[in-house]
């Protein structure tokens, strides 16, 4: 990666939309075959904590220039989401998951929940 994708994913952290609650946005982008290899899904991978031993949940999401960042968060009263947040940065080109509703902009309403 280089340090201008870095520095653009690191200012994508700072605009990170809850999931609750919608905002960011996103144009219209070609069809793609989420089945295609290489393609990440989100979804398929766990993010445990190292401080709790337990799997965080997905809390946030951002779209950058070139990267797409997820934040995941333990839903517990043991771990500050300060401190054991994780951040998850994809290639845009290779995220199956925002790509899949490229309007969704993390939030549920545009979710349908």
């Amino acid at each position: 990666m280089s340090d201008d994708s870095h520095e653009d994913s690191a200012e994508a952290k700072d605009d990170l939309v809850e999931i609750g609650g919608g905002g960011g946005g996103g144009g219209a982008e070609p069809e793609f075959d989420p089945s295609t290899p290489g393609m990440v899904n989100i979804r398929n991978i766990s993010i445990k904590c190292g401080n709790c031993d337990t799997y965080q949940t997905l809390a946030a999401f951002s779209r950058g220039d070139d990267w797409n960042v997820y934040s995941y968060e333990c839903e517990n009263d043991v771990c500050d989401p300060d401190v054991t947040r994780t951040y998850v940065e994809v290639p845009q080109d290779l995220d199956a998951f925002a790509r899949r509703d490229p309007g969704w902009r993390g939030g549920k309403v545009h979710a349908g929940g």
